[in-house]
């Protein structure tokens, strides 16, 4: 398998992560923004972005959360667990999604600070500031709550 995403972290973070937890091979491919817009400009994209990742048959799968809910289903954890559950267990595989897709306005909000071609990246300083003072915070208070409520040790139980 090959991971292409640009020389940054963002939208292929988790995915990265992923392959690095279940102790999976696979070609972590950096484009450079020449390369992806050479690449982009011939068709090589199913929807004119990445990240993209190259099944071994050459299978193109595109957007980066259903790349990381493919992997984790697909891939078992150091303990031989499963990431994620979807046929085993249909509601705590909803929950999974629901916690992930929190995750989605902390994204927009990082990307200001973290990645230069992005435009609010000019005001980088501000945009750090108020996701480190403010939408941060109120994040890991919200999970603080999915802690108590689900006996404290794990997001979404044992």
């Amino acid at each position: 398998m090959k991971l292409e995403y640009f020389d940054i972290n963002g939208r292929a973070l988790l995915p990265r992560c992923l392959f690095a937890y279940t102790n999976t091979e696979f070609e972590d491919y950096r484009l450079s923004m020449p390369d992806f817009g050479a690449k982009k400009a011939q068709g090589a994209y199913k929807f004119g972005q990445v990240p993209v990742m190259y099944m071994d048959d050459g299978k193109q799968m595109t957007q980066s959360m259903a790349i990381a809910r493919y992997i984790a289903a697909t891939f078992k954890g150091p303990n031989g667990e499963n990431l994620y559950p979807i046929h085993e267990d249909p509601m705590l595989a909803y929950k999974i999604d629901m916690v992930i897709s929190n995750l989605e306005p902390l994204q927009k909000e990082w990307v200001n600070f973290t990645i230069p071609f992005v435009p609010g990246y000019k005001d980088k300083d501000e945009h750090f500031i108020k996701f480190i003072c403010k939408t941060y915070p109120e994040y890991l208070s919200k999970m603080e709550e999915r802690f108590s409520t689900n006996g404290g040790k794990y997001i979404l139980g044992n």
